[in-house]
Order: structure tokens, then sequence, then C-alpha cells
């Protein structure tokens, strides 16, 4: 399987469990971890999870770790 298949079976699947009413869109998450890591787990309480983190939100977090080791 290349990487074309895989992102449009991705895109399948996400389409299929979007019409199930099986996707959540959190527009933001507190970069603390056990602020994140409650969240993950209430989210994952009956169901897996796919999450993705856009690279400004990635960059975001990293800078935050960054402060709070100081």
């Amino acid at each position: 399987m290349n990487a074309s298949e895989r992102r449009l079976g991705l895109a399948s699947a996400l389409t299929l469990k979007s019409q199930e009413g099986h996707v959540r869109v959190i527009e933001k998450l507190d970069a603390k971890t056990s602020v994140m890591a409650k969240a993950l787990h209430d989210i994952t309480k009956t169901h897996t999870a796919l999450v993705f983190i856009t690279a400004e939100e990635s960059k975001k977090a990293h800078r935050s770790e960054e402060h709070t080791s100081e």
C-alpha cells in the first residue's frame, strides 16, 4: 500500500466515523500534562482516539514546556 492509498483509506475512515457521529473536534487543549492526560482519558473511555495536532500547536506546546521547566 503506498502513501496515496493510505491517505485515501484514512480519509474514508474519518468520513465514515464522522457520519456516525464519532468525530469530535477540540479547538484548544491545555498543554499542561495533567490536564491533557485527563482530557485524553475522558475521550478514550469507551473508544479509541486518533489525535491530530497542527505543527503550530505542537510548537506552542514545546514552548510552554520550556517555560515551565525553567
